[in-house]
């Protein structure tokens, strides 16, 4: 009983960190974080962000992209 809680709590922290680092990057419902790394050492967290709309224009060639994947790097001074 005890690790099931456990990873029920996981779960619920893993979700608030993802609708926090959505709402700190004003993404909206086209977009969703993937994966949140925090790098103390070098003083950054990198976020990896995913595209979940119907369609994005490549801003490399300007073509419609059916899915699209962003990695966003936060460093602190």
């Amino acid at each position: 009983m005890r690790l099931r809680a456990f990873w029920l709590i996981l779960l619920r922290m893993n979700e608030l960190t993802t609708h926090h680092y959505q709402a700190l990057l004003g993404l909206d419902s086209n977009w969703r974080v993937t994966s949140v790394e925090f790098r103390p050492q070098d003083r950054a967290v990198d976020i990896q962000i995913e595209f979940c709309g119907d369609e994005i224009h490549c801003p490399g060639c300007t073509e419609v992209c059916p899915r699209a994947s962003v990695k966003v790097t936060i460093m602190s001074r």
